[in-house]
């Protein structure tokens, strides 16, 4: 009776992950001094005081990168982190010294997530399983010229069809970053990383979006229980039903929601033209 259950468990796991998993984090560096650094091409990068839209990223394991845009023109700057260090995927601080990350300032990070639950929903879910039973017969038979009836017992194969309560939740988890550049072996700040106040609009929305996709596949399930049980064609049915179901339901829910509008999925599309 675990199988589906255990299944649909999985399916939703695996689209949350598709859904959240990350891209660069884009928002504005603001310089409060003058911050001389080198691109990944070796050229000098002057970054006077004021506001720069930037993309914060990971370049591998074992760099940090900004991609800056500065007069113009995007410039990829990167900083080395030491051997064995990495940054915290949840929550946790970093600081990569200059003398480390090949830069002239000193890179402090902290990362921090909040995670809340969401309303919880119930219901009942039905679920077949098959089992070998001991199932016992009379049969009858003659004893010294007389009827008679004797026992017979033997294991058959049974479906058993039956109900589970289920109570479930949403789980959100909200990362955020602050990344500060400082004067060297200081705690002088001479530039500050923010986020852009569009992703922090679009978290809220993302998780009511995710929220709905949970709710719709709670009723779906149901629908799909007798093909997730059955042969592994059936089976297969079934998963290809959950999973598109469930992403057909968070991609309109995105929309609906304001989490995305179609100027982000144009933008999209010219970035990937671009990068073919």
């Amino acid at each position: 009776m675990s199988l589906n259950k255990n299944l649909s468990q999985l399916v939703v796991l695996c689209l949350g992950v598709a859904v959240l998993s990350g891209c660069d984090l884009t928002g504005t560096l603001a310089a409060k001094n003058q911050i001389n650094l080198v691109d990944t091409k070796g050229r000098p990068v002057a970054i006077a005081p004021g506001s720069y839209k930037t993309k914060l990223g990971k370049d591998g394991d074992h760099k940090v990168k900004f991609n800056v845009n500065v007069g113009g023109k995007e410039r990829e700057i990167r900083f080395n982190l030491a051997p064995g260090q990495s940054m915290p995927k949840y929550v946790g601080d970093i600081t990569i010294p200059a003398a480390t990350s090949g830069q002239s300032v000193d890179f402090h990070g902290i990362v921090d997530t909040q995670e809340s639950d969401g309303i919880e929903m119930g219901g009942s879910q039905t679920c077949t399983t098959t089992a070998q039973v001991r199932v016992c017969k009379q049969v009858p038979t003659t004893r010294n010229g007389q009827p008679a009836t004797i026992e017979q017992c033997d294991f058959e194969p049974q479906t058993v069809t039956g109900n589970q309560e289920i109570r479930h939740h949403s789980h959100v988890s909200t990362t955020t970053a602050t990344i500060s550049l400082l004067t060297p072996g200081t705690q002088d700040e001479v530039g500050h990383f923010e986020a852009d106040q569009r992703l922090k609009r679009r978290i809220p929305r993302l998780a009511i979006a995710a929220v709905l996709m949970g709710v719709a596949l709670f009723f779906v399930m149901p629908v799909t229980d007798g093909y997730l049980t059955g042969s592994l064609v059936s089976r297969t049915l079934g998963l290809f039903g959950l999973v598109g179901s469930g992403v057909a339901v968070y991609g309109i829910a995105c929309f609906v929601t304001g989490a995305f509008v179609l100027d982000d999925v144009k933008l999209l599309l010219k970035r990937q033209a671009r990068g073919t």
